[in-house]
């Protein structure tokens, strides 16, 4: 997620733009460019960086030094456990943020839109992260709006390719000296998920400025949310292709999906237009072929993207999700004895041992560029920690993954 396509300010030319204009529409046709008007160039692709794969651990807390064990095993997996004396172990450590963190609240976005305690906790992680030696991997989503409704789209809003623009450059401003012109990206972290704007939005949004003359508007056949989740990857391989910057951004970042195709659906019918061809490095998360004991959803995607190699951005063993008793979207399951839960928590370290194995066989691992282990403290939301929601530690999860990070 290095030197990449600058954005340019185009004279009155004739270009053609895979990709969507600055309103949202998409703009992949021959067509006059105003004097004024500032077009992403088409995604460039991610240089690839130093020989070797890339491990990464995914911190959602602030402060990892503030358990006494959490630190040992951050430790152990950072310095490598190669028998020879050489170690590889984690050099990436992956956070996901929303989107305008960086921005000042904005009225626009709602009056509720302050939130100062995100961002202060974002300084925090850099600080720790960079301070331990890894590499920020960055993965933006839906507003930090305290108005924000995962199942309300209007309080789910998508960014104007000006506002994600505006947002990119004030986070890239404010952690320069950290060194965020170096760090790895996502533009949207999955992208394709229900509960993003990148997925709600079929249509353009309503409430965006009136499309330009020289935009035209999405057909009916693609879906207008996955154009606007490569627009975003544009913009921000634009920011990161100015003089002096290096950072690397991903594509796809994509919730895994069964039986994944480019025409399963109009919204990766529309992702896959838009990326166009000759991506070498794409984001992946795994969990469904740790739950079900096998590779077959990641093999599906090599499939899709014959010749690229496949970093997997998130994948761990979920012990435990939060549940809403009362809902519909996520009913809690029925709730097991203290030794039947044990049973399936051992099932189911065996099934992320078997994976984990798996991913070191031909044709897997010619093709894996790296694995960012998600997570190392569980919690009441998602438990898939190296230290469990109750602060147990999880040898069986973290044994194999200390094997596969000390590889190079």
């Amino acid at each position: 997620m290095l030197a990449v396509a600058a954005v340019a300010l185009v004279a009155a030319v004739v270009i053609v733009v895979a990709g969507v204009g600055d309103d949202g529409s998409p703009a992949d046709v021959a067509r006059t460019a105003p004097a004024t008007r500032s077009t992403p160039a088409p995604p460039a692709r991610p240089p690839a960086r130093a020989a070797g794969r890339e491990w990464g651990l995914t911190f959602l807390s602030a402060a990892p030094d503030s358990e006494p064990r959490a630190t040992a095993l951050v430790q152990d997996l950072i310095a490598g456990h190669r028998p020879d004396g050489a170690t590889r172990g984690i050099t990436s450590t992956r956070t996901i943020v929303p989107w305008d963190v960086a921005l000042p609240p904005d009225p626009a976005l709602g009056a509720a839109q302050t939130e100062p305690d995100k961002l202060a906790a974002l300084d925090r992680w850099v600080g720790v992260m960079t301070g331990l030696g890894l590499t920020p991997m960055i993965s933006f989503e839906h507003s930090r709006s305290a108005a924000y409704d995962k199942d309300d789209p209007a309080a789910n809003p998508l960014p104007t390719p000006a506002q994600y623009r505006a947002a990119m450059t004030a986070f890239l401003d404010r952690y320069r000296a950290q060194g965020a012109e170096a760090w790895d990206y996502t533009a949207w972290n999955e992208p394709n998920l229900a509960t993003q704007p990148t997925e709600q939005a079929r249509r353009r949004p309503a409430a965006w400025p009136p499309v330009s003359d020289d935009a035209p508007a999405v057909p009916a056949r693609w879906h207008f949310g996955a154009a606007m989740a490569v627009r975003y990857l544009q913009e921000l391989r634009g920011l990161c292709g100015e003089a002096g910057r290096s950072c690397r951004v991903l594509p796809g970042d994509f919730s895994g999906a069964s039986d994944f195709s480019w025409d399963a659906s109009a919204w990766y019918r529309t992702y896959r237009h838009f990326v166009g061809d000759g991506e070498e490095l794409w984001a992946w998360h795994d969990y469904r072929d740790v739950t079900r004991g096998t590779t077959a959803d990641l093999r599906a995607f090599l499939d899709a993207v014959p010749g690229a190699r496949v970093w997997i951005t998130e994948v761990g063993p979920l012990f435990f999700r939060g549940c809403n008793p009362a809902g519909r979207r996520r009913p809690c399951p029925a709730v097991l004895t203290p030794a039947r839960q044990a049973a399936a928590d051992a099932a189911l370290t065996a099934r992320w041992t078997a994976y984990v194995a798996e991913l070191q066989r031909p044709p897997i691992w010619e093709r894996l560029h790296g694995l960012t282990y998600y997570m190392v403290y569980g919690d009441q939301n998602w438990d898939s920690g190296l230290l469990s929601r109750d602060g147990m530690a999880r040898p069986g999860v973290y044994a194999p993954l200390v094997a596969l990070t000390a590889r190079p």
